[in-house]
């Protein structure tokens, strides 16, 4: 199967769990990331099992060399509001791009933080706000 979608313009699709993938020049690494509004010790759990996740990816991520790019479903900041566990990774690792989903409908899309943030270049990348088209990440 491989061999057919390789030889008709396809790529094959990999779970990235706890790892990295090398695109190119593009280490891509992530995790779920959590809400920043999180503040139960449930959310906590939450937070610090996904900040770990984080970390060992990104290290994956810089064992095969390239830019390493963040992927993750919720946004490290939103509205002004910043998950600092997850967004300190990002700024400490010094990731220059991060993408992110999880904010759909117009009134939220609003308030998403697109552009950039610190120094990192959030993209949101929900369906609804791509209005369905996907996107060339590089």
């Amino acid at each position: 199967m491989e061999s057919f979608l390789a030889e008709n313009g396809f790529s094959t699709l990999k779970i990235i769990h706890n790892s990295a993938e090398l695109v190119g020049d593009i280490a891509v690494f992530g995790s779920r990331g959590w809400l920043y509004n999180a503040e139960t010790p449930e959310d906590q759990k939450v937070i610090n099992r996904e900040v770990g996740r984080l970390k060992t990816s990104l290290d994956e991520a810089k064992k095969l060399g390239g830019t390493p790019i963040a992927f993750l479903h919720y946004p490290p900041v939103y509205d002004g509001n910043e998950c600092t566990e997850i967004l300190d990774v990002l700024l400490e690792n010094h990731i220059k791009e991060c993408y992110f989903g999880h904010i759909h409908g117009n009134q939220a899309m609003r308030r998403a933080i697109t552009g950039d943030y610190k120094g990192i270049q959030m993209h949101l990348i929900s369906c609804d706000y791509l209005k369905f088209c996907p996107i060339l990440v590089r």
